[in-house]
């Protein structure tokens, strides 16, 4: 569920529109004693045959230098997007920590988001995401559940969550 929102909605805001079919693969394989999965893919298919996959697993080593990643590709008949939004940082080895370290140098996104509802509170203005965003991006989340727990791919309903109407 982490990180299958955060690049739905911004698959949604590149395309445009909402997946209507997903199916999800996910288990419990690298981290001993947790009670959530965390090898997780999951394919989605959009309404104008665009199709797109995730993967949200919590896949790096305990020894890595941060907590995880957000990386999205977009491959389309003219050219490639790549976006890594946390790669503004600086490698850092020193012999007193034996693991290797990332230094964050650039924007801090957390930081730019609150301030932005802040402006949005003071100047009266909408914030540029609304409940009907989280809740597309959430269909996507309890569709995916669905379908991994089904074995097949799961059609989103636009009235409610899949688990409960499918």
């Amino acid at each position: 569920m982490d990180h299958i929102v955060h690049l739905a909605d911004l698959m949604r805001w590149f395309i445009g529109s909402a997946p209507n079919e997903v199916y999800a693969e996910m288990e419990t394989l690298l981290h001993v004693g947790i009670e959530v999965e965390d090898v997780v893919t999951v394919l989605l298919r959009f309404p104008n045959g665009a199709v797109g996959s995730i993967d949200s697993s919590w896949s790096r080593p305990d020894a890595y230098p941060t907590w995880g990643g957000l990386r999205f590709r977009v491959i389309g008949t003219k050219g490639v997007i790549d976006v890594d939004a946390f790669a503004q940082t600086i490698s850092v080895y020193r012999n007193q920590q034996r693991l290797p370290v990332w230094k964050v140098w650039g924007s801090n996104a957390d930081r730019a988001m609150l301030l932005a509802f802040a402006e949005s509170v003071r100047s009266g203005n909408p914030v540029p995401v609304s409940g009907e965003d989280g809740l597309a991006a959430l269909r996507v989340v309890d569709a995916a559940y669905d379908s991994a727990r089904r074995g097949e791919p799961v059609t989103i309903s636009e009235r409610g969550m899949c688990s409960s109407t499918c």
